[in-house]
């Protein structure tokens, strides 16, 4: 149990998988309503239905029903693709890495949202909103294990790179008219993981391959008397070896059978963080609107299970009588040739071992801040523009903590991700096309543009948002009396992303921290919604 614990921090250090656990929550959704989506989700300075408790809260003040009830169901579809470039030459942290397109599976994302508001009189309006404020998933195909790599365990799944989560944000909301033109809002909301109803709240599911570098293992193994003093020396005579510096290989015994493949799974199922709305709606005169609003978050602590299998290359007996030949240089230089032996004993086994873990981490949730305004210069038509304002920068280095089932033994470690903050920028506009007491028919359009916040350093094919999006908007609303049915459609667009340069990390035993390539993407969204007014 010594030496794999010893195993295991090495590894751990050097695998990716955490990166993508805490990016993949870089999606944030603002799906809330077909109404306000439609016209780009630029709604903080007009914020007159029910999905203002998302928006702005204090816009609330602005129904005009004693009780007002609505819904929105919007189904997310991404579609792209990833090609990964080559690595440098006599680096291969990936064996099996495809370097062809390889195209995100196609999946659809439901996003639900429902608000239940109650207007008690003129100055006073409260109820409860729910929506999905962070989520998404992605499934690549990444990783084809060469048949010399001579390890009959396959890896558990087709697509080993993949990540599928939601959160569920509960919003008790209330909003204040201050004066006939002054109203405030406020929003205490509860986002959980909860345990047990994950079809219908809230999860997390991670899987990635890792590689770590065999020679951190082993110099880790060796300083706990796993491996004879000098194994790390010979490993790294080893590594020359296979680069061709002093004796060419065969190629089926290249650097890819130095090093190991780990896969890791996290299922995490229980966490939870508060959120605090806040809002300001100010109109000076009934054809003009400001709002201002913000969310902040605690930070989400998961809680959960990771199962990590490590898969040993096979081939130990051919690979030592390929190196047989190096032998007598080796001893003749004063090496310690039985250690080296030792080494690749292990390493070339061509089993696979299995380790599960307790999970947890506190992951922080970014703060959003934004100013609107809505302006009527004609009866049946309403402009909108907003800007705001994300601190994705709260994801600098992310400490998450793994504690082994089998012996207790803990770890807290950090992970960069480096993101940075960004700015989004957009306007809409409603027309009504006619409108008489009992019948209104209104057609809407928007755009947004915002800049992705991943830098090239921690960019994955797991993170949905690998470049800056415009997104393109449109829709149409019909009111028959108290019932209202809307419809939207957003076109979101990403520009290709082409990375180049693979980044290593010399401290992690030279593992990746990054996925050089070319990312492609773009999604449609198409949103339902109804409401009615009492």
């Amino acid at each position: 149990m010594r030496k794999f614990s010893v195993l295991f921090i090495a590894i751990v250090l050097t695998v990716s998988f955490a990166f993508n656990l805490f990016a993949s929550n870089g999606s944030q959704i603002g799906t809330v309503g077909a109404r306000s989506t439609a016209m780009g989700s630029n709604f903080r300075g007009l914020a007159n239905d029910w999905s203002a408790f998302f928006f702005n809260p204090a816009g609330l003040t602005q129904l005009d029903n004693k009780w007002t009830i609505g819904g929105s169901l919007g189904l997310i579809m991404p579609r792209g693709s990833y090609s990964p470039i080559s690595f440098p030459q006599n680096v291969t942290p990936f064996p099996g890495l495809y370097t062809d397109q390889r195209d995100l599976d196609k999946q659809n994302f439901p996003v639900p949202s429902i608000g239940i508001f109650y207007k008690v009189n003129d100055w006073f309006t409260a109820g409860i909103g729910f929506a999905g404020p962070f989520g998404l998933g992605a499934k690549f195909d990444l990783i084809n294990i060469p048949s010399a790599y001579e390890n009959n365990a396959a890896l558990d799944e087709t697509f080993e790179t993949q990540s599928d989560h939601q959160v569920v944000n509960v919003q008790p909301t209330f909003a204040f008219k201050i004066t006939d033109q002054l109203s405030v809002g406020v929003g205490i909301g509860y986002i959980g993981l909860l345990n047990g109803i994950e079809s219908t709240a809230s999860y997390m599911k991670i899987r990635q391959v890792g590689v770590p570098d065999y020679g951190v293992v082993i110099q880790g193994m060796e300083a706990e008397g796993g491996l004879p003093a000098g194994s790390y020396q010979n490993y790294q005579q080893l590594v020359a070896l296979l680069s061709g510096q002093v004796l060419p290989i065969p190629s089926m015994y290249d650097d890819v059978k130095s090093r190991l493949i780990v896969e890791n799974y996290l299922d995490g199922s229980e966490g939870q963080a508060w959120a605090f709305s806040f809002g300001l709606h100010y109109k000076p005169m009934e054809s003009l609107g400001i709002g201002i609003s913000g969310r902040l978050y605690t930070d989400l602590k998961l809680e959960g299970a990771m199962t990590r299998k490590i898969h040993y290359p096979g081939g130990a007996s051919t690979f030592i009588t390929n190196l047989r030949p190096t032998f007598p240089l080796m001893a003749a230089t004063g090496q310690d040739t039985s250690a080296l032996k030792a080494g690749i004993m292990q390493t070339f086994s061509g089993t696979t071992q299995t380790i599960t873990y307790d999970a947890s981490a506190d992951l922080p949730l970014p703060m959003t801040l934004g100013i609107g305004v809505a302006y009527s210069p004609v009866s049946r038509l309403t402009l909108t523009a907003d800007v705001s304002f994300t601190r994705w920068s709260t994801w600098d280095i992310i400490e998450a903590a793994l504690t082994n089932q089998a012996d207790g033994s803990e770890e807290t470690l950090a992970f960069k991700e480096d993101w940075k903050d960004t700015f989004e920028y957009g306007a809409g506009a409603e027309f009504c096309l006619f409108s008489t007491e009992s019948m209104k028919l209104a057609l809407r359009g928007g755009f947004y543009m915002v800049a992705t916040p991943t830098p090239d350093e921690t960019i994955s094919p797991t993170i949905l948002d690998p470049n800056n999006r415009t997104v393109l908007t449109g829709g149409i609303g019909f009111s028959l009396g108290m019932l209202s049915f809307d419809l939207s459609y957003e076109n979101i667009l990403f520009g290709d992303r082409d990375v180049q340069t693979w980044l290593f990390e010399p401290e992690l035993g030279n593992s990746n921290g990054n996925w050089a390539g070319v990312y492609k993407l773009n999604a449609s969204v198409i949103t339902v919604e109804a409401s009615i007014g009492l």
